[in-house]
């Protein structure tokens, strides 16, 4: 392995980058199950593939056997972990929230036949002003599956977990993802456009639009 490693120094070319990950598939593979979490497995196995890229970027012969020092970097994959699981479990109280808002709403305007105030929205739900105005904020009336699925609209996604999940997308689908939606700012296209720009039918872009759709909901719970 260490030659591999020379040959990389010498000529850090991405292929001799993708060469010397191969090489380490083994061992990366063998590390995985101790780190399986929140996150897909693929998400898991991409991140250790990073890291594995980062041990050869501060790797130093001197002081020991490449595989241990990628080994001791793996460790890294807790804390992707941790901070995902934290991450999910603030998603399910937001979506929890959110619903008992949305019922509440949904309750005092048919009581009303009008739109409820952020007053009454308290006394109905036995919060403080202060987490009904949080939670107003954050509500969406179309969701992010929905814009998938259908019409397209620009939504602020601030959930580590869609990032996670955005990195464990092919290029394709990650193009999909960002026109859709309006992803890191990207603008919001038609099936079409995107269909031109990544080379498939309209149909194909669709259907991939709506499985990623399903993979979001799957996880972060949208009702």
């Amino acid at each position: 392995m260490e030659t591999e490693y020379l040959e990389w120094k010498n000529k850090p070319t991405p292929a001799n980058t993708a060469k010397i990950v191969n090489k380490f598939s083994g061992l990366l593979h063998f590390e995985l199950p101790k780190y399986m979490g929140k996150l897909p497995a693929g998400v898991i196995k991409s991140y250790g593939k990073s890291f594995i890229i980062d041990s050869l970027n501060t790797y130093n012969p001197d002081k020991g056997k490449l595989a241990n020092h990628i080994v001791n970097n793996l460790q890294r994959l807790n804390r992707i972990n941790y901070e995902t699981s934290s991450a999910v479990r603030m998603s399910e109280e937001l979506q929890m929230g959110i619903n008992m808002y949305k019922r509440a709403k949904e309750d005092l305007e048919a009581r009303f036949h009008r739109d409820p105030t952020d007053e009454e929205l308290s006394q109905e739900l036995g919060w403080s002003i202060s987490k009904v105005l949080r939670v107003k904020k954050q509500f969406k009336p179309e969701v992010l599956s929905g814009s998938l699925e259908s019409a397209p609209a620009f939504i602020q996604m601030e959930d580590p977990v869609i990032d996670y999940l955005y990195h464990d997308l092919d290029p394709k689908d990650k193009m999909i993802f960002q026109h859709r939606t309006g992803y890191r700012g990207n603008p919001i296209l038609g099936v079409t456009e995107i269909a031109k720009r990544i080379h498939m039918s309209p149909a194909t872009v669709s259907n991939k639009a709506m499985k990623i759709a399903k993979t979001l909901k799957n996880v972060i719970g949208e009702k």
